[in-house]
């Protein structure tokens, strides 16, 4: 399922990923299952730009469990508030947080502290609280994943105008060494390629804009048809600024 989102393959990863989630729904196993659902709904907000689609998958795969039988050190309550965030409803992502301070003791929050900063950052960014989105990022650079706050951080600084430091940021996703890249990369991956493209041409790096967008084009070469839309309006860029290029 990773290799089919990293490649735009959707109908391939749902195929994949629903009756994951209903054999675990089925086995009440809430923690993988919650897991599973994170990452579905966030690929489609971030990869198919479908937050409604990714809120759906949400609210319906909650459904599959009583929350309250759910062990609170199970309910991944911060992680489905990040998923939240993204598919565009930042009111429950932070009823989530309140339930998880709520229903977990000190130690435990410390433990998933990382996550829940990371949450607050896509909740700020959800209400165009760039500031506190940009700070609550770089708080949640604590954890052992070492990208997990590039893709929102370089986001915050890309909206709030600072081009090389959102350059920067997202260029540490794509080169730094990470245990949870293959999972990583299926979700934010596409995106921090696509993003540093228009960045760099915004910059007038012509060549650095055209090796995003080659990387991105190659990576989604086959990908679905819902995503051949932004393979197809790479190509015109691409052409465009092959066209651009200082003649030697």
């Amino acid at each position: 399922a990773f290799a089919d989102a990293l490649h735009g393959r959707s109908a391939a990863f749902d195929s994949k990923v629903e009756p994951v989630l209903e054999t675990l729904a089925g086995a009440d196993v809430a923690l993988t299952y919650l897991v599973v659902l994170q990452m579905a709904a966030t690929y489609d907000a971030v990869v198919r730009s479908d937050p409604a689609r990714g809120r759906a998958r949400l609210e319906s795969g909650l459904e599959a469990f009583d929350w309250d039988s759910i062990p609170p050190v199970n309910r991944r309550q911060a992680g489905l508030a990040v998923a939240f965030a993204l598919a565009g409803d930042p009111a429950r992502a932070r009823q989530l947080l309140e339930d998880l301070e709520r229903s977990t003791d000190p130690g435990w929050q410390r433990v998933g502290y990382s996550v829940r900063r990371r949450a607050e950052g896509y909740i700020a960014l959800s209400e165009g609280r760039l500031d506190d989105a940009i700070a609550e990022f770089r708080r949640s650079d604590t954890g052992s994943c070492r990208i997990c706050p590039l893709h929102g951080l370089g986001i915050a600084y890309e909206l709030s105008g600072h081009t090389d430091s959102a350059i920067a940021v997202f260029e540490r996703f794509v080169s730094v060494p990470s245990a949870t890249r293959l999972v990583q990369d299926a979700v934010w991956l596409g995106d921090v390629y696509q993003r540093l493209g228009r960045l760099h041409e915004g910059n007038g790096n012509v060549e650095r804009a055209l090796d995003y967008y080659d990387r991105l084009v190659n990576l989604w070469e086959h990908a679905d048809a819902e995503l051949q839309p932004v393979v197809a309006d790479l190509r015109r860029r691409m052409a465009r600024l092959a066209g651009e290029r200082p003649r030697s």
